[in-house]
């Protein structure tokens, strides 16, 4: 944090050097990039906007064979596990992510952390991984919230991605 967007539409925007699904662009055309908060990563819906259904912001990177340990800090999120469908962060090998509906069963996926409200703000979730060639891995955020009021977010100050000791 900051994140840079490459386009913006008010408080809005698309987030540089990350690939965003259309379900996610629900604020005229633009989303993931939050102009509050500093900058910050945030996929937001309902308070007025709609719901995001299988919504995916994501980045791939070339990876050696080792452990890994995938660290994303947010700021704060008000996710639930009671929420239909859910909000994840993921790593999976090749160049995309898999459906929310696919996160836990997808043979793909290398690890997978449910966003919780209840583990608190200012909170890092590390997901734990080891890839026995290199290869390519995708890392981001596969989301299914609700387009109520409240609405549903999570704003994330950072992803880091470090050799695991």
């Amino acid at each position: 944090m900051p994140f840079k967007a490459v386009s913006t539409a008010g408080r809005w925007g698309i987030l540089e050097d990350w690939t965003t699904t259309d379900p996610v662009k629900i604020h005229n055309g633009q989303g993931g990039w939050d102009e509050w908060n500093g900058n910050i990563f945030n996929i937001e819906s309902g308070w007025g906007a709609p719901a995001i259904t299988n919504g995916k912001i994501y980045q791939s990177v070339m990876v050696e064979p080792a452990s890994y340990t995938l660290n994303v800090l947010i700021r704060d999120t008000n996710h639930s596990l009671d929420d239909a469908g859910g909000s994840f962060f993921v790593v999976a090998e090749g160049e995309t992510l898999p459906d929310v509906a696919d996160v836990l069963t997808s043979d793909s996926v290398l690890a997978q952390k449910r966003i919780n409200s209840a583990l608190g703000t200012e909170y890092t979730y590390s997901l734990n991984f080891t890839v026995d060639e290199a290869m390519t891995i995708t890392i981001g955020q596969i989301t299914t919230q609700w387009g109520e009021t409240p609405g549903r977010f999570c704003n994330i100050r950072s992803w880091d991605i470090i050799v695991a000791e």
